[in-house]
């Protein structure tokens, strides 16, 4: 199953009014895309420059026209598609991350640097119980902190937790943060460096770098 699927174009032949844009499936190995570019009319020594022409989706619940465009790196693309296949738990965290803070980074370098940070980005669970599932974020959010509280506690102690306006609370303490239906991004903190790995240290940790040694 690809894990991101593009279609590829020439701009050499576009301007010359051919069209030979083509779909591929990533990640490849890296010996496979100059075939298959060739294969498909997209590369030779008069006509050398690429582009992408359409993404089936955009990865990540990323935005179109930031890291990923028609100058978008086929190259790059696949080291990205293989990243999400090898590291699936962390690549489904940076796309929390983004879904809930919209915050994105603005080149294909960055979201690698996050897949491989995801630890530390600040993305997290509410911890709420079955009853409060349906609620509001802000409600869900206003629980993850109350229950911790010793005023929560004696609000318990004295029957009225169900009177206290849990979602005006979580309101109120969310100022610095993004609240989504499943989760929550801490704002106030330090995001990954998004340049911690150059493309050649992260081009190293590929599985086809091996075969290459």
């Amino acid at each position: 199953m690809a894990t991101i699927s593009v279609c590829v174009g020439n701009h050499g032949y576009y301007a010359e009014g051919e069209l030979h844009d083509a779909w591929i499936d990533l990640p490849v190995e890296p010996s496979e895309i100059r075939p298959w570019l060739i294969k498909h009319k997209l590369y030779d020594r008069r006509h050398e420059e690429t582009y992408i022409s359409d993404y089936d989706g955009v990865p990540l619940g990323c935005s179109y026209g930031g890291a990923f465009s028609e100058y978008t790196s086929l190259e790059h693309l696949n080291v990205l598609a293989q990243l999400i296949e090898d590291h699936p738990s962390e690549a489904e965290t940076v796309a929390r991350f983004i879904g809930i803070s919209g915050d994105e980074p603005d080149s294909l370098l960055g979201i690698c640097n996050f897949i491989l940070q995801a630890d530390d980005l600040p993305v997290y669970s509410y911890d709420i119980p079955e009853w409060c599932e349906n609620d509001n974020p802000e409600a869900k959010f206003g629980y993850s902190l109350a229950q911790y509280t010793e005023w929560w506690d004696a609000l318990g102690a004295a029957n009225t937790q169900d009177y206290f306006d849990l979602e005006a609370y979580g309101r109120a303490q969310a100022m610095d943060c993004a609240l989504g239906d499943d989760g929550y991004v801490d704002q106030a903190c330090d995001y990954p460096r998004e340049d911690l790995y150059s493309w050649q240290e992260i081009e190293a940790m590929m599985p086809w770098h091996d075969d290459d040694a």
